[in-house]
């Protein structure tokens, strides 16, 4: 039986053909996610999703709230510029694609990564802000800062999502080589910090 309206939480949209390595990202996923919203918005939905198949099986490539607006913060670490940069259009992309208006958006840098955790936790404090995107590089070297830069960097996101109830998509790229962060961070290849963006926006629908 049709629920009312009042009862829909989610629209969703499962097509099989997107998100695989023909995928075409700036006009399939907007027109999907268009329309989408656009079900979503006439039968009263809050939240909307797009969903393609890859080889692993369904992912999200859209998502997004109609009701109310959401706001959200993409935290990025500058050590690796270049890719801090891959990372952040990755990000800015997905929040096009999941209906993030650019008034609603705030982009911040850091030095490093291990600086993300607190700066997650100053502008959730602010109270404006209603998920994080967290963004960096860290590349395993001769010494043994990988581990302590990688690790108290992942669990300091951890420990500031739990604390708060604010999402964080963590978009921290932990490599053995600059090539592998390369290629994780590349919009053309694994465009991680899309990933992260919609993995923020996915968890607001959650509870």
């Amino acid at each position: 039986p049709a629920a009312a309206a009042s009862d829909l939480r989610w629209v969703s949209y499962d097509r099989p053909g997107y998100g695989g390595s023909s995928l075409n990202p700036g006009r399939d996923i907007a027109s999907a996610a268009g329309d989408v919203a656009a079900i979503a918005d006439a039968i009263g939905a809050d939240q909307f999703a797009v969903f393609g198949h890859s080889g692993g099986g369904p992912h999200a490539l859209a998502c997004g709230a109609l009701r109310p607006e959401r706001v959200v913060a993409v935290v990025s670490a500058s050590f690796y510029d270049d890719l801090a940069t891959w990372l952040e259009d990755g990000a800015r992309r997905a929040l096009d694609a999941c209906g993030v208006p650019a008034h609603a958006r705030s982009f911040v840098r850091v030095p490093g990564c291990f600086e993300l955790p607190l700066a997650a936790r100053r502008l959730i404090d602010t109270g404006g802000f209603d998920a994080i995107v967290a963004l960096g590089v860290v590349v395993r070297g001769e010494t043994p800062h990988f581990e302590y830069v990688a690790g108290e960097c992942s669990r300091g996101l951890m420990d500031v999502q739990l604390a708060t109830g604010v999402p964080i998509g963590f978009g921290v790229l932990t490599t053995n080589t600059l090539a592998q962060a390369e290629e994780r961070a590349d919009p053309a290849r694994g465009d991680k910090g899309y990933d992260a963006a919609v993995a923020a926006l996915s968890l607001l629908a959650v509870g």
